[in-house]
């Protein structure tokens, strides 16, 4: 009935936009058992429109481009926050911040919450099936912790190893388990989740890349961005040209680059090992990063707008997945662990908030279901087809890097944005298609109500859904 409503509101169902794009020969369902080998690789603060899939003019991600090719690639996925522990935590549950209850970066020791008892994790699944499992995390480490935690667990965050960078860190994980890989016996069924820092702020060039990106000379202001220097452009103190930007964006991408590298390494260990030419491997993102896109904003946290909440997933499953497919309608992140736990052959059985997609890969279908996001318990909105919905009662954001309650992240009440018209979301349709917005803030405030949002019952949500 919700499509039917929004078809007869936007003229076209729906359905029928972008559409996908189906390989000429997709292949049959050739595997025969379980996976032998399968490996999750996730990647902090990639804003999707850098990957060298969207970003051909620099060579950004070729190792992780060539992953895309040879499996599916679901161009638009929702994250469901942007913060990392948020989203890293919907990644390997397939649950929603308000069920597996981690909704911001802190871990249990410092007042934040773990993942929630009863909510299964990817490696507690894959370790159940009889596979060894092993977690190299640059950040957000707590996320391994559950009962039972990963069998093998490394940590290069600085909350942990003190004084670590993250460039460094994020190398030493690519050695580890390269290593670890190699080490392995060869009839050992293997899960790995490795999840790197880079390009996460600061800002820092990577060599040689930077100079690829940016081979003119730069002579501006913001040489090494510093936080108090891009905080000086989001609030407008700092001029910011296109020379500006086109440095730090070179910089941005550099080390992205080099994030690029280590995947490639693991590649190669996977190769060596002989376990590549079978093994089911997902590249995916916690979030984005604005990059001074709206706002003068750089960063992620105070942001519910696309730059930070949209990004691009692949599937790479050979004899399991057809190869070269790009399914481009809105899927949540909710729906990777049915999805590859379906690709795997093992039981998902809830929570039951995201669904497998392998019926929609296999037969190149659309999905087509909401895409629900929060912001803390402040702001929620969905995406439904071409439509992006946010209901944020407070017109602002103040619990994020660089703003507080003087000086809000702007927002409005309520804004309704038509994607393939408007993908910076720079044209707020509420108050001209209230028609729209009415349907969507009903999928929103329904959403809002049935789950255990808050404690507390001044709740600027739930007392806006009331």
């Amino acid at each position: 009935m919700l499509l039917l409503l929004l078809a007869a509101c936007t003229g076209p169902a729906v359905t029928d936009e972008p559409g996908a794009t189906c390989p000429e020969n997709p292949g049959a369902v050739t595997a025969d058992g379980p996976p032998h080998t399968v490996l999750l690789i996730s990647v902090d603060t990639v804003n999707r429109d850098f990957l060298g899939v969207h970003h051909p003019e620099w060579d950004t991600t070729p190792t992780i481009d060539a992953l895309f090719a040879e499996g599916v690639r679901l161009d638009n996925v929702l994250v469901p926050r942007g913060l990392s522990a948020v989203s890293m935590a919907t990644m390997v549950t397939g649950a929603y911040p308000v069920t597996h209850r981690v909704r911001d970066n802190e871990p249990p020791e410092a007042g934040g919450a773990g993942i929630a008892a009863g909510v299964e994790t990817l490696y507690q699944r894959f370790g159940a099936a009889g596979y060894t499992t092993y977690g190299w995390l640059a950040n957000m480490c707590f996320l391994l912790d559950g009962d039972p935690a990963v069998q093998h667990r490394s940590c290069q965050s600085d909350d942990e190893v003190p004084g670590t960078q993250q460039d460094v860190g994020d190398a030493r994980l690519a050695t580890e388990a390269a290593e670890a890989i190699a080490a392995l016996p060869t009839d050992e069924p293997f899960f790995g989740w490795v999840h790197f820092m880079d390009p996460h702020d600061p800002y820092d060039r990577r060599d040689p890349w930077y100079a690829e990106f940016h081979p003119d000379t730069y002579e501006g202001a913001l040489q090494d961005p510093t936080e108090a220097e891009l905080l000086a452009v989001s609030r407008g103190d700092t001029p910011y040209g296109d020379d500006d930007r086109r440095h730090v964006e070179a910089i941005y991408a550099s080390q992205l680059r080099q994030t690029d590298e280590h995947v490639a390494a693991l590649l190669a260990a996977l190769s060596a090992a002989g376990r590549l030419e079978d093994a089911v491997i997902v590249i995916a993102f916690d979030h984005g990063d604005e990059l001074a896109r709206r706002s003068g904003y750089f960063f992620h946290g105070c942001s519910p707008y696309n730059g930070v909440m949209a990004s691009t997933f692949g599937l790479r499953a050979p004899g399991r997945l057809p190869a070269g497919e790009v399914l481009a309608n809105w899927v949540p992140s909710v729906d990777l662990v049915p999805t590859l736990l379906e690709v795997a052959g093992l039981p998902f059985g809830g929570p039951g908030e995201g669904r497998s997609l392998l019926s929609n890969v296999r037969g190149c279908i659309e999905p087509q279901h909401p895409a629900f996001f929060e912001r803390g318990s402040e702001t929620a909105g969905v995406i439904l087809g071409n439509w992006k919905y946010i209901l944020d009662p407070k017109a602002g954001y103040s619990k994020c890097k660089h703003y507080d309650g003087e000086l809000p992240f702007p927002g409005a009440p309520e804004e309704l944005y038509h994607l393939p018209d408007d993908p910076s979301e720079l044209t707020n349709l509420a108050d001209t298609r209230p028609e729209v917005a009415g349907v969507l803030r009903t999928q929103v405030c329904n959403w809002v109500r049935a789950n255990d949002w808050s404690d507390d019952p001044e709740n600027a949500l739930l007392v806006a859904c009331e």
